[in-house]
């Protein structure tokens, strides 16, 4: 996942969706953000944590939406 995590710096935004839930992160201004649901529930500055957060919410790799 780190991978494709990464691309976002690219393109800034980055969605995903499954059976429960939406949202995107988003890289801007140096800071990585995890909206889920409609809600902002996480910003940091460094890659790992967004993925331990994406983990933790169930998000996997397959529910990014090419974008």
């Amino acid at each position: 996942m780190k991978d494709l995590i990464k691309s976002i710096k690219e393109k800034e935004l980055f969605l995903f969706e499954n059976e429960s839930s939406f949202g995107h992160v988003q890289f801007n201004k140096g800071n990585w953000a995890i909206f889920f649901n409609g809600s902002c529930v996480h910003i940091s500055k460094t890659l790992n944590p967004v993925i331990k957060k994406l983990e933790k919410l169930g998000i996997k790799e397959i529910d990014f939406i090419e974008n």
